[in-house]
Parts: C-alpha cells; sequence; structure tokens
C-alpha cells in the first residue's frame, strides 16, 4: 500500500463497515467552511468574507493577502485546506 492509496482503503473500510458517508469523501475543508472566499487568479488573495463568518470576527477583510496560517507558510488554497485539515 502506498501512502496516497490510504484514503481508499480508508473509504472501503467505511463501506464493509457499513458506517460510509459522502461528507468523508473530502477530508481537507474548503476555506469556505470559514466564510473566505479566495480569488482563483491569486489563489491567497481573499475576494469575499462572509458577514458574520468565523473569517469576518477575525477581521479578515477582502484584499487581504493570506501568508501564514497557523504559523504555516501559504502559498496557495492547498495549504489553507493542509492547515485546516
Amino acid at each position: 500500500v502506498h501512502c496516497h492509496q490510504v484514503k481508499e482503503y480508508q473509504l472501503l473500510q467505511w463501506a464493509h463497515d457499513g458506517v460510509f458517508d459522502r461528507r468523508k469523501l473530502f477530508g481537507w475543508p474548503l476555506s469556505e467552511n470559514l466564510g473566505i472566499e479566495l480569488d482563483w487568479n491569486h489563489g491567497t488573495k481573499v475576494s469575499k468574507v462572509k458577514a458574520d463568518s468565523p473569517a469576518d470576527k477575525a477581521g479578515v477583510k477582502p484584499g487581504d493577502v493570506l501568508a501564514r496560517w497557523n504559523d504555516i507558510p501559504v502559498r496557495s488554497e492547498y495549504d489553507i485546506r493542509w492547515v485546516l485539515h
């Protein structure tokens, strides 16, 4: 088993055990879960912040560029997903 196959085997086991749920397919949450939409052309630039979201309460504003998140350097949306995971 290779590292990239671990998730596949986990999904198969959940199906076998009868506990599979579609939400388990994507373990890395999107930044939208915190109320942030990113500029697809830039990758780490905030284009929108949902009112009253965790991001809004933390003071994130449209136009902000996310450089670090929990001391993790952010260079793409996938880095944000890694931190959220």
